[in-house]
């Protein structure tokens, strides 16, 4: 799961490109907090620790620009099987010491259906795993192991001016109640270089 947000995070990014001819810029993402996840305004009501067991699950920044995620994690809860599991987030820019929406959002009402649809934000991950692990929601005892590299260079944004400090507040659920949402914020930077380019 905590996987799954930081590769949403990439691929939100990514995708807010036009297709229309423009010129598009590549950004460098770094994250504030070693950790990448931090809490939400509610904590401890519903952090990821609630339903799975990261502890063991580490994120290590490599010198090439990509971040290896490695470790294992377990779920702890069990999650309804005929309710549908709510996903959305959204992407936060501070501007003058306030945090402001940006053009960059997603929203699922079903994650199951949406987790092994072909041409999601997350389809090359869920790829890696077998048929038989394909379950969703995941059972309580289930767990998944890591051993991987992921990009760190957003490329194709159309905003050049891009470069600053960002906030994803991402949400998962299964009900209308606030307390029945897992809640993660993760901090990261974005700094432009030069890698300008003509996007048809």
């Amino acid at each position: 799961m905590r996987q799954v947000i930081f590769y949403l995070l990439v691929c939100i990014i990514h995708h807010g490109a036009t297709l229309l001819s423009v010129e598009t810029y590549s950004y460098k993402i770094e994250f504030k907090d070693e950790d990448i996840l931090s809490k939400c305004k509610n904590y401890p009501k519903n952090f990821l620790d609630k339903i799975a067991d990261i502890k063991d699950l580490k994120f290590i920044r490599m010198n090439n620009d990509t971040i290896h995620v490695k470790g294992k994690a377990k779920m702890t809860a069990e999650l309804p099987k005929n309710t549908p599991i709510k996903v959305y987030g959204q992407i936060y820019k501070k501007s003058r010491g306030q945090w402001v929406n940006t053009i960059y959002n997603f929203a699922r009402p079903d994650l199951c259906t949406a987790l092994f649809t072909p041409g999601e934000y997350w389809s090359k991950m869920v790829q890696q795993l077998s048929i038989k692990r394909r379950q969703c929601p995941f059972p309580k005892n289930y767990s998944l192991n890591f051993d991987l590299f992921t990009d760190l260079i957003a490329n194709d944004i159309v905003d050049k001016n891009g470069s600053g400090e960002y906030k994803l507040n991402a949400n998962f659920g299964y009900g209308t109640k606030e307390d029945e949402f897992i809640c993660v914020n993760i901090i990261f930077y974005a700094t432009r270089f030069d890698n300008t380019r003509l996007k048809v």
